[in-house]
């Protein structure tokens, strides 16, 4: 049976959530899943079996999607964001998104503050230190750390 602690805020579709088996969502977490973009691009947050995420943490889907897989722990005040707006001058606010999505594999761990951008993939059984700032795709069991986050081990 999942948990999903009262004093979360879930803004936006929240129908666009699929939890899996034995979800653990802890104290004060925010969830803002946004709904389909203009071009038709579904936002939806898709959370594996058996998977902890921590109190405090900051969870942004817009115009792209954020998959979290099975059995990983997610600590506390953790950003996750799967969109990014293009920089271009004076196209902030409509320009299309890029890089929209964040996808987190089975088996990791993500350490107590850190961030995690859009168009990033942590692949299986990765290790992000706690205060990590995540820019690129994470190899499977490696280890990383930084700001940016790079490897520093592999998993034994």
């Amino acid at each position: 049976m999942s948990y999903i602690d009262g004093s979360i805020s879930l803004l936006g579709e929240v129908g666009n959530i699929v939890l899996g088996r034995c979800v653990s969502i802890n104290a004060f977490c925010t969830i803002a899943v946004a709904g389909d973009t203009d071009n038709g691009v579904k936002s939806i947050l898709k959370v594996g079996e058996n998977t902890y995420i921590g109190e405090y943490n900051n969870i942004r889907v817009a115009g792209g999607e954020v998959t979290i897989g099975n059995g990983c722990l997610i600590s506390q005040h953790i950003t996750i964001v799967s969109s990014n707006h293009l920089i271009k001058k004076d196209s902030l606010l409509s320009s299309p998104f890029s890089n929209n999505f964040v996808h987190i594999e089975d088996d990791v761990w993500v350490g107590a503050n850190s961030v995690i951008l859009p168009g990033v993939t942590v692949h299986k059984g990765a290790v992000i230190a706690a205060g990590s700032i995540v820019t690129k795709d994470v190899p499977e069991y490696a280890i990383v750390a930084g700001n940016p986050a790079k490897i520093l081990k592999y998993r034994e």
